[in-house]
């Protein structure tokens, strides 16, 4: 059954690195292949730069 989670916080409490480091997790551990992360149009670009610079994710 597909999992859904739900990382939502204030401003700057760091969901971009938890986010980045649970899906390290998940794709190393090859538990999740498919992965879809909604955010405002607005920071989409920041979260894309963070994920590939932090993470090696693309």
């Amino acid at each position: 059954m597909p999992k859904s989670f739900l990382i939502a916080d204030e401003v700057g409490l760091g969901k971009t690195i938890e986010t980045g480091l649970i899906l390290r997790y998940l794709l190393i551990s090859q538990k999740v292949k498919p992965v879809l992360i909604l955010a405002r149009a607005s920071i989409q670009p920041q979260w894309h730069e963070e994920l590939r610079k932090k993470f090696n994710l693309t």
